[in-house]
Parts: C-alpha cells; sequence; structure tokens
C-alpha cells in the first residue's frame, strides 16, 4: 500500500471515530395535554410525564422530548416524524388521535417504521365506538366503547415484607385509584 492509500485509511477511520459518526441518540416523544375535568391531582397527564421523563433521564443514548398537545397541536406530526418512540398519556387517546388525520397518520408512520408507541391510562381509551376499529389497528387494544366500565377503588395498602429491596423506602399508603 503507498502513503496515499494510507493516509485515505488513516483518515477514515479517524472519521469513524470522531463524535459525528457515533451513533446518534434515541429520540423519545412524551406526549401529555392538561386535565381533563376529572378531580385535582387525578389524570394529571403533564405532571406525570415530567415524573416519567425524570425517571428516564439518565437513561445513555436518550434524547427525551415532553410536549404538551394542545388543540390542533401543528408541531405533532414533525415531532412525530422524528421520534424513534412515542408515549401518549392523553385522555380519550382513540378521539384525540383521530380528531386530526395528519395526526394519526403521523403516529401510523411510527409504527410501520418500526418505532414503539406506548399508551398510558386513558390514552388507550375512547367513548365513541366509531372511534375503536382504527385505534385497534395502531395500537392492538382499546379499553372503550359506549359500554366501557370502570370502578374507583380506595383502599390502604400494607407493606408486608420492609426488608424487601422492592419497597425501599415505602411505608403503608392509601391509594384511591380507577381501574
Amino acid at each position: 500500500m503507498n502513503r496515499r492509500h494510507w493516509l485515505l485509511v488513516c483518515l477514515a477511520l479517524l472519521g469513524l471515530t470522531s463524535p459525528v459518526f457515533a451513533q446518534a441518540k434515541k429520540k423519545l416523544l412524551l406526549v401529555g395535554h392538561p386535565p381533563d375535568g376529572h378531580p385535582p391531582e387525578t389524570h394529571e397527564y403533564v405532571a406525570g410525564l415530567r415524573v416519567l421523563a425524570k425517571c428516564l433521564d439518565k437513561v445513555e443514548g436518550l434524547e427525551i422530548t415532553q410536549v404538551e398537545a394542545v388543540g390542533a397541536w401543528k408541531d405533532g406530526p414533525e415531532l412525530m416524524a422524528r421520534a424513534d418512540a412515542v408515549v401518549l398519556f392523553v385522555s380519550e387517546g382513540g378521539k384525540w388521535l383521530q380528531t386530526d388525520p395528519e395526526r394519526y397518520k403521523a403516529l401510523a408512520q411510527v409504527a410501520k417504521r418500526g418505532g414503539g408507541i406506548v399508551g398510558l391510562h386513558w390514552a388507550v381509551g375512547t367513548k365513541d365506538a366509531n372511534q375503536i376499529a382504527d385505534f385497534l389497528k395502531l395500537m392492538g387494544g382499546c379499553h372503550g366503547g359506549p359500554d366501557r366500565k370502570y370502578t374507583v377503588v380506595e383502599t390502604q395498602l400494607e407493606v408486608v415484607d420492609a426488608k424487601h429491596p422492592i419497597v425501599t423506602g415505602i411505608a403503608d399508603f392509601k391509594v384511591k385509584d380507577e381501574f
């Protein structure tokens, strides 16, 4: 190999080790919106996503974008197009997703290219039976329709084995949640 070839090989190797060629961070889009009329401290979508973002903040190679999707949410399709995964924490996700055909199309493109889609709580539901079929195609499951049922449970939870590592720092507590 002559000196010119060696120089080209060395430059190529230097280029591959530069930060420009380092593996790109995975882009996670967290989508929430304001409370939906439930009592205060329930269905706190944006606050819940802040907690999730904080939990994921230390994950190496992950770039997190958190947005509040209010109204038409014009930036939504573009943000989804750049995301490797999308977490929806919105009210009545079937309705929210199908309110804007571009929004639905953008999320369908995430799925088509093998991106991740996660729906939390009411983001996997809808009241209108007409929204279920398309939502099922995209999400694989749906809670809802006119016959949907839920209950609110209030109970006292007791930590039985306080020495188990999974309950470190947790004491007995009261919970009120919707199932």
